[in-house]
């Protein structure tokens, strides 16, 4: 493993020094120094972080979201409730634990089998862990829209980022009134549309709650790391 790290900084290296004399960006062999030791200082971090808290969800069988916002959900859950989340893993043990019924989509053949293992093992039979494969992300992101209109309390949006601004605009109807709208990496929505569509269902309207972790650092998330919850008016 160090021995395939240390490739990588070597390339990481050969690739600055390339970039940083073409448009003037280091001079010398120094400032290239100083330049890889800030990037592999980041990267490093990143990947930490991403190995600690990560395994620490999954070991754990919960949702990966900033930890704050976890102790939130676990006072809002109830037995009754009926959930949809996009992105399968610990979190699908953990609201299957908790919920009546649970819907759980992913694209990831490998990680959708793993999951299904969790499942099996504990024999939880309030789980459909439906496998969607991608392209077209459409079946995806849309998996939601077989069900009726304010059937969820909540629904979880995780998964592909590419086509979350699409699960985010049909979760907004089927969700309860008074439901929640649970969606980790929120403060990505700023490069999502402003999803009016269903002008009555216009998530800005929508009681907000923000938990933000900016000292968590992760290799898809070049800045902070938000989680919010969204609770649909009454």
């Amino acid at each position: 493993m160090i021995i395939i790290l240390f490739k990588i900084k070597w390339k990481i290296a050969n690739f600055l020094f390339a970039i940083g004399l073409a448009n003037g960006i280091v001079a010398n062999t120094t400032e290239l120094t100083v330049t890889i030791e800030w990037v592999w200082e980041e990267m490093m971090t990143k990947l930490t972080d991403d190995i600690i808290y990560g395994r620490q969800a999954l070991t754990n069988k919960e949702p990966w979201i900033v930890p704050e916002s976890l102790e939130h959900l676990r006072g809002l859950m109830m037995p009754d409730f009926l959930v949809f989340e996009w992105g399968s893993g610990g979190s699908t043990i953990w609201f299957a634990e908790r919920c009546k019924e649970l819907v759980s989509v992913d694209d990831h053949k490998k990680w959708f089998d793993i999951v299904l293992g969790w499942i099996r093992e504990r024999d939880l039979r309030n789980v459909d862990l439906k496998f969607l494969p991608g392209k077209p992300w459409h079946k995806y992101a849309d998996a939601i829209l077989e069900y009726p209109e304010a059937h969820f309390d909540l629904v979880f949006v995780d998964g592909r980022r590419s086509v979350r601004a699409r699960c985010i605009e049909n979760a907004l109807i089927r969700i309860k009134p008074g439901g929640t709208l649970l969606i980790d990496n929120s403060n990505w929505l700023d490069s999502f549309p402003s999803f009016t569509s269903h002008s009555a269902y216009d998530i800005w309207t929508w009681d907000r709650v923000d938990y933000r972790a900016p000292d968590h650092k992760w290799l898809g998330q070049p800045n902070d790391w938000w989680t919010s919850l969204f609770t649909k008016p009454v």
